[in-house]
């Protein structure tokens, strides 16, 4: 993922001529054809203290249960990406 999640044709070529996959943002599920198939769903775990409504790791398993019901599947990005590790 590009610094800031700034992506740039500048970013995905300097990605490209190294051999890495550069992953971007995306809101597509309402709008794509085959939803999030093929999607990467980041998650920052951490909280400070002072964020007590709000942590996802409260909602874990309920997501999970969701993406679940509606047909996706959990895999490792290296079988997404059909990569060795």
């Amino acid at each position: 993922m590009p610094p800031y999640e700034n992506y740039t044709q500048e970013i995905a070529d300097w990605t490209t001529a190294r051999g890495m996959v550069l992953i971007n943002l995306t809101k597509k599920e309402e709008t794509d054809p085959d939803g999030l198939s093929g999607f990467l769903l980041l998650m920052h775990l951490g909280a400070t203290p002072e964020r007590t409504i709000d942590r996802l790791h409260d909602y874990l398993g309920p997501l999970m249960d969701e993406i679940g019901r509606r047909g996706y599947r959990f895999v490792r990005v290296d079988e997404l990406l059909g990569v060795t590790p």
